[in-house]
């Protein structure tokens, strides 16, 4: 999925579309390759760090991003404290996680 983003960036590219251009599908390929300034949240970031099973592997991925030019785009204040009290809210009643389970 592909998020809108006002913060000077056209489109944001969310993890599934990473997972699924590492894992070779050529659809997820093409939608990064037709963005002309490819970025991530850096929530996007940790999620594929904490993803990876090794130092292999993040290695692996830190290069791919970079070889596609994917920058990493910060969390505003206000974002930030937002996702920190919904975190609080529903981590422990629904078990929320930081990532997209």
């Amino acid at each position: 999925m592909r998020a809108r983003c006002v913060a000077g960036v056209s489109v944001l590219i969310d993890t599934d579309i990473l997972i699924c251009c590492f894992r070779g599908v050529a659809k997820a390929e093409q939608a990064i390759d037709a963005d002309p300034d490819p970025a991530v949240s850096v929530v996007t970031w940790m999620e594929l760090v904490q993803g990876c099973r090794d130092k292999a592997e993040l290695r692996k991925m830190k290069s791919f991003l970079a070889d596609v030019g994917m920058r990493s785009i910060p969390l505003s204040e206000n974002i930030g404290h937002r996702a920190a009290i919904y975190l609080e809210e529903h981590a422990l009643k629904d078990g929320m996680t930081m990532g997209d389970d």
